[in-house]
């Protein structure tokens, strides 16, 4: 049986493909076999270099700013979250200044990943509805920040942020496939990449990696499972997460995708030489970035975009205010 990367591309009379039954599935799960997960299709060749190459480069360029840094300078550490806030440094100064709290879209989304994760773990012999209990009691547990926030709940709002999750879960259950045990599968996996003998540190946790780490064949695929709408972010959020995982495992993903579970759809990138290249630069602007505005956060740089709906700053930000008026003239000058 071909395992996904397999050698050997699956026999054209057999309905059996990586271990699962291909007859046994409908139209979505199929597409997501042969399609997303690509199973028995060929896969690139690593260049055992890269990874090296990818790390010499980006010490190289941030030798220089962290040698420049005050000796009390505190170390950086950015996860996706302030990646993406870095696009505007009004909206990262504001991340960095905001405590994080518990949200109803933010449980929910912690609970579905954790009963996802479970789900594979048992083989879908538990009901979702089991499965999100389980995972509703290990949240409340996992923190002072998760006690008070469950425990300003009250049970009938448990429950509805229970059934929004199971729904979720329910609908990732119909699309995906069982995937056999034989097969690799981590969830939620923490990628870290320090710079700088430890003066930055990356942090990315993609939703799932699959395959193994092979000489001669690059096998590792990355998909992030999104509710709700798509962002302009999520591309390059895999990007991150391609190089991330580039430079701990030492050898290049050979894919990487966002599947939207509302859609049942999902977009894809081949991870080239290119893609890693143009990450490794991103990379090294929203550091320098971040290093900037740690030791001195002026001037800044502002930049609206979807991000300003979640910004305290944007009720009083002007570049917010200018593209809004843009926006209006333009919506009014349509004919």
């Amino acid at each position: 049986m071909a395992l996904i990367g397999s050698d050997h591309a699956p026999d054209p009379d057999s309905q059996i493909v990586g271990g699962i039954d291909l007859a046994g599935l409908g139209e979505a799960p199929r597409r997501i076999v042969t399609d997303l997960l690509a199973v028995g299709r060929p896969r690139p060749v690593p260049d055992p270099d890269r990874p090296a190459r990818l790390r010499d480069w980006i010490e190289g360029r941030l030798a220089p700013l962290l040698e420049d840094r005050p000796a009390d300078a505190r170390r950086v550490v950015l996860g996706k979250t302030q990646l993406d806030a870095l696009a505007c440094d009004g909206r990262y100064l504001d991340l960095r200044a905001t405590p994080f709290e518990w949200s109803r879209p933010t449980v929910r989304g912690q609970l579905v990943h954790r009963a996802i994760a479970l789900d594979h773990h048992v083989s879908r012999r538990t009901g979702a509805k089991e499965l999100m209990a389980h995972a509703w009691e290990e949240f409340r547990h996992s923190g002072d920040g998760q006690v008070d926030y469950a425990d300003g709940l009250t049970d009938l709002e448990v429950a509805a942020v229970q059934a929004e999750a199971t729904t979720v879960v329910e609908e990732y259950r119909t699309l995906f496939p069982v995937l056999p045990d034989s097969w690799r599968v981590i969830f939620e996996p923490t990628l870290t990449a320090r710079f700088g003998a430890g003066a930055v540190a990356v942090r990315g946790k993609p939703d799932l990696v699959l395959g193994r780490v092979v000489p001669h064949e690059r096998r590792l695929l990355l998909v992030d499972l999104k509710t709700g709408n798509r962002s302009r972010s999520d591309r390059q959020d895999m990007r991150w997460y391609a190089l991330l995982a580039t430079l701990k495992y030492r050898q290049a993903p050979f894919k990487v995708a966002t599947f939207y579970v509302d859609e049942g759809t999902w977009d894809e990138e081949a991870v080239t030489d290119d893609v890693l290249e143009a990450a490794a630069r991103g990379l090294v602007d929203r550091v320098a970035a971040a290093i900037r505005l740690e030791d001195d956060p002026t001037p800044i740089t502002l930049s609206a975009g979807p991000m300003c709906r979640w910004c305290g700053r944007a009720d009083s930000c002007e570049e917010r205010a200018r593209a809004d008026a843009e926006l209006a003239a333009r919506a009014t000058s349509t004919p």
